[in-house]
């Protein structure tokens, strides 16, 4: 079990806000480029100049540059991201104390801490990465080298066209399916990572375990959330995919992460910096207590 920290211990709320936007918000820049790429690689997987990482990098480099090829839709990305990692950490910190307060068990607070941090934050980003994964799959307007079915002249031309020509609801495509994954995945990785950091600090003999430590207890609490969700997660996709998504991508093998809805980069089969964007900040925040 792990032991409350005390009132005057506690960070202030802003300040966890205003880290976790920061640091979604620069993990979601830096990663975005190698997003890009998976996103054509799993939307278009029959096609051969993008048949491995290094090879569909370099490609889109050298066909459509860096800004309106390997980090087409980093606006929306970024304008979710933001407000997105805000709303989560504020959502998490707020309800995780308030019910520490009042005597509930640690264990299911950190269940249902993690679990509305996202269904807030789920708002914010779902729309957000709509606009995102369809300007990746784009590349640049009138993009002669990959034909997605999508082409805007700008993040706000992709969301007037989207309302326009498919209704607002086009903008939470997927957004049950999406939650039926997310929402217990966020649940379990936050009450891992509160039990692991809690073994980390009788392992080392401190409160602040430090950063390796922490990025390891994140990392294994990620992976165990992944583990249990998975069958969560082939069932949602399974619900969403539908092959009207792609008018010009057949046979792609398209997954949900494509279908405009994401969790972006799954901690299973990604490493840690690559955990969902609304926790990225998460593990360092706690040795800011000490």
């Amino acid at each position: 079990m792990t032991s409350p920290i005390p009132k005057e211990s506690q960070i202030p709320l802003w300040k966890v806000m205003i880290s976790g936007g920061i640091g979604g918000l620069t993990g979601d820049f830096l990663m975005h480029s190698i997003d890009t790429v998976k996103t054509r690689q799993q939307a278009a997987v029959n096609v051969l100049k993008y048949l491995n990482m290094s090879t569909a990098y370099r490609t889109i480099y050298h066909e459509e540059g860096i800004l309106r090829g390997l980090y087409s839709g980093i606006t929306p990305a970024l304008m979710g991201s933001l407000p997105g990692t805000v709303l989560f950490f504020g959502t998490y910190e707020f309800s995780k104390r308030r019910l520490l307060d009042i005597g509930c068990p640690e264990t299911p607070t950190h269940l249902l801490s993690g679990l509305l941090g996202d269904l807030f934050a789920s708002i914010i980003y779902v729309p957000s990465e709509v606009l995102k994964t369809r300007l990746q799959l784009q590349g640049r307007y009138m993009n002669p080298y990959f034909h997605s079915g999508y082409n805007y002249r700008s993040t706000w031309d992709a969301f007037r066209l989207i309302r326009k020509n498919e209704g607002s609801k086009a903008l939470f495509h997927g957004y049950k399916a999406t939650l039926s994954r997310d929402l217990p995945f966020s649940a379990l990785q936050f009450a891992f990572y509160e039990q692991f950091r809690a073994w980390g600090q009788r392992y080392s003999g401190h409160d602040n375990i430090g950063i390796k430590l922490d990025f390891l207890t994140g990392g294994m609490a990620g992976a165990f959330a992944g583990f249990l969700t998975t069958p969560l997660g082939i069932c949602s996709e399974n619900s969403v995919a539908n092959s009207e998504t792609f008018p010009n991508i057949k046979n792609s093998g398209v997954t949900k992460k494509y279908q405009h809805i994401t969790t972006i980069n799954h901690p299973p089969t990604n490493p840690p910096h690559s955990i969902n964007h609304t926790k990225r900040c998460y593990w360092a925040l706690h040795d800011l207590q000490d």
